[in-house]
């Protein structure tokens, strides 16, 4: 996806939310299984300014799975969403929304993760980097 340019120029002018930005937008998916998947992985000397994230799932009793962020060490950092499955079901997603967007640095990795073979999660992710 392209750059956001229609920024306005004169921070003066800017009130409220921030009307824009000068960066790259960034939409990823991953899909997992009874493991853990790579979403995104944030470009070195970049920030992501994350705005969503969605977990859904084709789930099973008993089930349940997450969307994270990890740091460069690959260690475990917080929990963006999670979802506990209580039934056989295709179940409702559930959804977090940032506003202000949360700002995960440089290196740092969004993982989706199923806790058990049969929980299929479709996790994505929407933001910007700068």
């Amino acid at each position: 996806m392209g750059d956001m340019t229609y920024r306005e120029k004169n921070k003066v002018l800017w009130r409220g939310v921030r009307p824009a930005h000068n960066g790259d937008q960034v939409h990823k998916e991953a899909t997992a299984t009874n493991g853990t998947s790579l979403i995104y992985t944030v470009p070195a000397g970049k920030t992501l300014y994350l705005t969503h994230v969605h977990l859904g799932a084709v789930a099973i009793a008993g089930s349940w799975g997450m969307v994270y962020y990890r740091n460069v060490a690959d260690v475990y950092v917080a929990n963006l969403v999670r979802g506990v499955y209580v039934g056989v079901t295709t179940s409702p997603p559930f959804t977090a929304n940032y506003y202000p967007p949360l700002e995960i640095s440089a290196g740092f990795d969004l993982m989706v993760v199923s806790n058990i073979a049969g929980l299929t999660l479709y996790g994505d992710i929407l933001g910007w980097v700068e």
